[in-house]
């Protein structure tokens, strides 16, 4: 009788005694599943491609598994992206979970415990604190993918290592008379260029070269080397 209650207790889920964090799970928990509209990952799901009825990690970090739609590269800044712009909810919460994710299972209950963050159906991908507020986990965030997308030609032999500092360069047309001055950092994608040129010049159709070789919006400027006065050729038609 001992064991089979231990069993239930680390498989049950028991509700919070206090009626507004009751509420808050009920509806917290209509909204892990990953296919609810309301999900958090419905957000990012251009970043990936769920796999069906596969599923990655054990205990509280089990998710599913899934195939990156952006270069390891992309990948890698998007999940920067994602801890740099938590803003919702208390940020040392945010260092908890974190360092929870991280850890292994047993570090990680111990952790979220002390900090009175509670899991949805025992599971790191929806927490919440004692105030009822959410803190949501994509898929994209607690494990790594199963594949990336292979790289096109034009992805081939470009910078994967590179200093994140803003740089001044030279935009370069035959529309214009002298160049013009821009600055990006090196971690920017040349999607932002692009948006600014499109926007300001309205071509219908545009490339980008530098030193020789086209460059492609969803690349970074460092992955193409850019520095201090290099010079951007746009051809603008």
């Amino acid at each position: 009788m001992g064991s089979c209650a231990t069993k239930n207790q680390e498989n049950e889920v028991s509700l919070p005694s206090n009626p507004r964090l009751q509420r808050a799970y009920q509806q917290y928990s209509q909204i892990i599943e990953i296919t609810h509209p309301l999900n958090v990952n419905q957000k990012y799901n251009s970043y990936f491609t769920l796999i069906p009825d596969q599923f990655v990690g054990t205990g509280i970090k089990k998710a599913n598994q899934y195939e990156s739609r952006l270069s390891k590269e992309e990948w890698q800044q998007k999940r920067v992206e994602f801890w740099e712009s938590r803003i919702e909810g208390q940020k040392e919460n945010w260092i908890t979970i974190r360092a929870a994710l991280e850890a292994d299972e047993g570090t990680a209950k111990t952790l979220l415990q002390a900090a009175e963050l509670k899991l949805i159906k025992n599971s790191m991908q929806i927490i919440y604190d004692n105030h009822g507020q959410k803190y949501d986990l994509p898929v994209f965030v607690m494990h790594n993918p199963v594949s990336f997308p292979q790289k096109q030609s034009f992805d081939q032999n470009l910078y994967s290592s590179f200093d994140r500092r803003v740089v001044k360069f030279k935009i370069r047309s035959t529309k214009w008379n002298i160049d013009k001055d821009v600055s990006y950092n090196t971690g920017d994608r040349v999607d932002l260029l692009i948006k600014e040129l499109q926007s300001k010049e309205n071509p219908q159709k545009m490339k980008l070269f530098v030193n020789g070789r086209e460059m492609k919006g969803h690349n970074m400027f460092g992955n193409y080397g850019v520095q201090d006065n290099s010079v951007v050729q746009a051809f603008m038609f």
